[in-house]
């Protein structure tokens, strides 16, 4: 069962790969009963649950629908300690991760990865920087068509 011991003990660049922070760490898909009394946030929809857990520089979160697991993602602040992030905070080509399409959106680059994982790279003055991680949720062919729509527009 995930505990936020082994959460902190992810590996960015194997999450990349695998899609799931369960997978990267070798652990069962999890339930949302799992991080009830470990949760720093529970947010609540109609249909849906997102269950946030904070690390140093980083958060990890879990989306419900409705108890079951749907996907993860991860938000990085400044000072993030998660292990791999310095391979890739500046761009996923410096950590050999080659994504299979890039987007620009106004001050966001996004990058599709080939097991169908986003990165999203915010412009911070002259520099881009990794600030989101957007785990498996739909099939890869669906967000290609999204995000060649969302550009398209520009």
């Amino acid at each position: 069962m995930l505990s936020k011991t082994i959460i902190s003990q992810l590996n960015l660049i194997r999450y990349l790969n695998t899609g799931h922070i369960h997978s990267a760490l070798d652990e069962s898909t999890p339930t949302k009963a799992d991080f009830l009394d470990i949760a720093d946030e529970l947010w609540k929809a109609v249909n849906s649950s997102i269950v946030t857990l904070e690390f140093d520089g980083w958060d990890a979160n879990f989306y419900f629908s409705p108890h079951k697991f749907s996907h993860d993602s991860i938000d990085i602040y400044d000072k993030c300690t998660l292990l791999g992030y310095g391979m890739i905070s500046e761009s996923p080509q410096i950590g050999g991760i080659d994504p299979t399409h890039i987007f620009s959106l106004d001050d966001e680059t996004i990058f599709l990865l080939a097991s169908g994982v986003v990165l999203h790279y915010s412009l911070e003055g002259e520099e881009s920087i990794l600030r989101k991680v957007d785990g498996i949720s739909i099939e890869r062919h669906v967000l290609l068509k999204y995000f060649q729509s969302l550009t398209s527009n520009h």
